[in-house]
């Protein structure tokens, strides 16, 4: 059904630059929304905006995942890929259009469109990479797909805050770029060779939750299966809480702009790239990865060390970096494990309710980051220490089922 990663195989290597720069233009547009929100706020102002623009973008994805989940399985991944960049494109051109008329409500607005079709993309996102590759050939693919994310994610960080910087707040012209990058993923996303459809036609109830209930009800018997789900969604939410600490606690504790602050998620996602790389290559069977909880456990420790001790700027670079190191060993085989172990004809459907339960986490850490940085008052430092403690205890549960297993 799949084939080797092999150098005369182009069609993975298409997919995996699609990805990427539908990741990219995520990232550059989300940070500019973030940028022109927090405008010339301080470090509570960064604390109060970022979880807003993360929840604008994780709506969209519980609303819609179910039904892409349904289109995934029922046509071929690859042109609903195109589908979706092609509707990308159409949403940038909307944003050139909101900086345009500097109206919040349509920034949002647009930022909620360009989530929506995220959701349609994940499913084919994710469920693709076992119709594209060997079954032995899958984390690795995964690890690919991961590190790639993840340097697009850095060139975001990089490009955006140097933009924002150097446009004076007027954001057009980063804009226009964005469409650039899109109409880029168009032309790449036609270069992947076409996949059959699973030819599967399940019926999509209006009341979206009723699919996904009915999703988990019919995987009850895969507790393996379940687990992953449950932990993908797991690493969701101690990773956005993660990540809504960082420009604050560069704000707060190191005296940065918000600007040079974005920088330190570089250290971040340069040991995700990493990480992500290093397990692919050691693990071909992620249900037996002892890295699983190593890496949970990692994550947690540096966030506890970061919060606790009051670094330098390049020390706090390391502990993020080793911070990243522990997520992407632990992220890659569990995404791989799920995609493995789901029916063909169903992968789509699975890795859609996957995806809304790491959506619902995600929601759920913003309210929780909310009530601990609004009411409770906490400072980004005391927040790496709350959210470091969750990913320590993570990463000791998981170690101790693994043994009595």
């Amino acid at each position: 059904m799949g084939t080797e990663i092999k150098r005369n195989d182009h069609s993975f290597a298409w997919f995996n630059a699609t990805q990427f720069l539908g990741v990219l233009n995520d990232n550059i547009f989300k940070l500019l929304v973030v940028y022109f929100l927090i405008g010339t706020g301080d470090a509570q102002e960064a604390i109060r905006v970022q979880p807003i623009a993360q929840g604008l973008s994780t709506l969209p994805p519980l609303l819609f995942l179910s039904y892409a989940g349904r289109l995934a399985d029922r046509y071929s991944k690859r042109n609903l890929i195109i589908g979706c960049k092609v509707l990308e494109l159409g949403v940038m051109l909307l944003a050139v259009l909101a900086f345009w008329t500097g109206a919040r409500v349509v920034l949002g607005g647009v930022l909620f469109l360009m989530y929506a079709q995220t959701a349609f993309f994940a499913p084919n996102k994710y469920g693709i990479i076992c119709e594209l590759v060997a079954p032995d050939q899958v984390i690795r693919a995964n690890g690919r797909v991961q590190a790639c994310s993840y340097i697009a994610i850095l060139l975001g960080m990089i490009v955006t805050p140097w933009v924002s910087k150097n446009v004076a707040e007027h954001y057009i012209a980063p804009a226009i770029g964005c469409v650039l990058i899109a109409a880029a993923g168009v032309a790449f996303s036609v270069a992947v060779k076409t996949t059959r459809p699973a030819g599967r036609t399940p019926q999509a109830s209006i009341i979206f939750i009723r699919d996904i209930v009915r999703t988990f009800r019919s995987i009850s018997h895969k507790k393996g299966l379940l687990w992953a789900i449950l932990g993908s969604a797991y690493f969701s939410f101690v990773g956005i809480s993660l990540y809504f600490c960082i420009i604050p606690y560069g704000m707060s504790q190191l005296g940065m702009t918000k600007e040079n602050s974005t920088y330190l998620f570089i250290f971040a996602i340069v040991g995700i790239a990493l990480g992500s790389l290093l397990v692919g290559k050691i693990h071909a069977k992620p249900d037996r990865s002892r890295i699983i909880p190593a890496g949970i456990l990692g994550l947690g420790i540096f966030s506890l060390l970061l919060g606790m001790i009051k670094p330098d700027y390049w020390f706090a670079g390391g502990l993020l970096f080793l911070m990243g190191v522990g997520a992407g060993m632990f992220v890659v085989p569990i995404n791989a494990y799920i995609q493995l172990t789901s029916p063909h004809d169903r992968r789509g459907e699975i890795v859609a309710a996957s995806e809304f339960l790491s959506r619902l986490s995600t929601l759920a850490a913003i309210g929780i980051f909310m009530v601990l940085s609004r009411t409770i008052q906490l400072s980004a430092a005391q927040l790496l220490v709350a959210f470091g403690l969750v990913a320590v205890l993570a990463g000791v549960s998981i170690f101790i089922v693994f043994v009595k297993k």
